[in-house]
């Protein structure tokens, strides 16, 4: 039995999407899969009930808590922080990527500890909303990104120009005004404010390679896919060759420091000179699901569920 954690309310959509995914690529000695969330699980009895998922339907189930668990949820209330490092704590259950929710700060001084790394992070500043103001350059370009952050990449783009300065966020609702970004942005919450060169841009919108990434076997990592935001064709574009070189290897440097990390994405920017920035680390979530609907994009990271379950030493 292998588990699935979802978010609080995401269990009955994400069954369906899993078993709608998953029936065709599953074979005869699969380890079956439950869905289920942190309030669920009977600490007690070890046991959980969930959705499970099967070669026909779905249908609620409980079952012995699964000794490999994989971890698609945030959790937000204090009650279900402390029930997840409880299973995280559990001595015969294998938590697969026990948080999905990273301080970017932190991962930027990581990846910085490595020389082939470290030539992907650029310049950054922590605004702390303490701090009354941050000085913009006239003559730069920055962009700023939640220090942590659970929802759609809220990323906002200031272009400097001449006559005025522009914000462009990825929501793609329009351009505001910099003391938009000061009032209503970072006064709100903690941000990473990144000092960024040209970049390649869309319509005045710097584009975002996104790159999913899996560890094979517990192991190795491999890339799952890849998509862009905005949509760009960027696999005929000379601009992102060698996106998956910087990718894996900054994975694998993050890995030495969060060993429990066994699927996330990693957002990359890319320059106008076709070098690569690093720009966040993130966990898979329940969307995850809902991005293609090609099924060979989620072959792979169906097999390495079923393979990392068989390879597992609590197995």
């Amino acid at each position: 039995m292998i588990g699935i954690l979802c978010s609080n309310e995401k269990e009955e959509v994400l069954s369906q999407r899993l078993n709608k995914l998953f029936k065709i690529l599953k074979k005869r000695n699969d380890d079956q899969l439950i869905v289920f969330t942190i309030l669920n699980i009977d600490f007690l009895e070890n046991t959980v009930t969930g959705s499970l998922i099967s070669e026909r339907v779905v249908k609620v189930s409980k079952v012995a808590l699964p000794s490999v668990i994989f971890n698609l949820s945030v959790q937000l209330k204090t009650t279900c922080i402390k029930a997840r490092k409880r299973l995280e704590n559990m001595e015969k259950v294998k938590l697969v990527n026990n948080v999905n929710r990273f301080d970017q700060s932190m991962i930027m001084e990581i990846l910085q500890a490595a020389d082939k790394t470290s030539k992907h992070i650029l310049p950054y500043y922590l605004y702390d909303k303490d701090i009354v103001e941050f000085k913009f350059e006239e003559s730069k370009e920055y962009i700023e990104i939640p220090l942590k952050g659970t929802g759609e990449p809220k990323v906002i783009y200031r272009k400097s120009q001449s006559a005025l300065d522009k914000l462009i966020s990825t929501y793609y609702q329009g351009k505001n005004h910099i003391h938009v970004l000061l009032k209503a942005v970072l006064f709100h919450r903690q941000q990473i404010i990144i000092e960024v060169p040209k970049l390649a841009n869309k319509v005045d919108l710097p584009i975002i390679i996104r790159t999913y990434v899996q560890k094979y076997y517990g192991k190795s990592w491999v890339v799952l896919g890849r998509c862009s935001l905005p949509e760009y064709e960027f696999n005929k574009d000379i601009l992102f060759k060698g996106t998956d070189e910087v990718v894996l290897d900054a994975i694998n440097h993050i890995n030495n420091y969060m060993p429990s990390l066994g699927e996330c994405f990693i957002d990359l920017l890319v320059g106008s000179d076709g070098e690569n920035y690093f720009l966040r680390l993130g966990g898979i979530r329940e969307d995850f699901f809902d991005i293609n609907e090609d099924l060979d994009f989620y072959k792979k990271f169906y097999e390495n569920l079923i393979k990392f379950k068989r390879y597992n030493k609590y197995v």
